[in-house]
């Protein structure tokens, strides 16, 4: 039997032992019971699988968890709004009155669109960090808005709802960026109950007969010998 396919049976032995203990498990036990460590992502892929047995890795929040009323910036965050909120420091902060008028003078042809948008980087900061809920590191999120606002002001051409249209464009851009990102979620879901088709199959295949091979794996679920192999390199490599 490969080392991948003894994985599996590491990972349905680890879930046993969270069961054992209460519904919960530590990094330390797993790592006892795979003696080599995993990476991050790895980690990630453990605590979902982990979750979906009902059982809670130490320290691990799964992604379907309740989420927090109120977001708490970690610790990269904060370094990166320090360093930000000091480069933007000597721009004089204005009213919403203000930037509606200062809009309109790029409408109009009286100020550059790159000098517009320098005027209102405090602005597009203050919107973009109230979308952080720690989906997407608030760096990526101001990046985002701050690209979004700069195409936008080089095409604005109404003097109408110039706030409204400032804000939507900062909800679409960052909605986008966070979608792409519940995207990656999902896949990671489909990644977690695929592992657990493989840990039940092995389950299976070990109560009918000791010896087993990927290609019985691959029969017994009716899912492509390359595919499993794929599943099995994430996990377990």
């Amino acid at each position: 039997m490969n080392e991948e396919l003894k994985f599996l049976e590491h990972m349905n032995r680890i879930a046993r032992i969270g069961k054992e203990n209460g519904g919960k498990i530590t990094r330390g036990e797993i790592e006892k019971e795979l003696s080599f460590s995993l990476n991050e992502a790895q980690w990630e892929v453990m605590g979902e699988f982990l979750f979906s047995r009902q059982v809670r890795l130490e320290g691990y929040e799964p992604t379907n968890a309740v989420e927090k009323p109120e977001y708490v910036f970690d610790q990269d965050e904060l370094n990166f709004m320090r360093y930000y909120e000091a480069d933007i420091r000597d721009i004089p902060r204005i009213s919403d009155e203000k930037m509606e008028e200062l809009l309109k003078k790029v409408v109009r042809g009286q100020m550059e669109a790159s000098e517009a948008y320098q005027a209102i980087l405090p602005k597009i900061y203050e919107e973009a960090k109230s979308y952080a809920d720690g989906r997407e590191p608030l760096g990526d999120l101001v990046q985002e808005a701050n690209l979004s606002i700069f195409t936008w002001l080089t095409g604005i051409q109404s003097e109408t709802g110039l706030m409204e249209d400032f804000r939507k464009e900062i909800s679409l851009a960052i909605g986008g960026l966070l979608a792409e990102g519940e995207d990656r979620d999902q896949e990671s879901h489909k990644l977690v109950d695929k592992l657990n088709q493989l840990v039940e199959a092995v389950e299976a295949l070990k109560a009918q007969n000791a010896a087993y091979t990927i290609e019985d794996i691959s029969e017994f679920l009716d899912i492509s010998i390359p595919e499993i192999e794929r599943l099995l390199k994430i996990a377990g490599e």
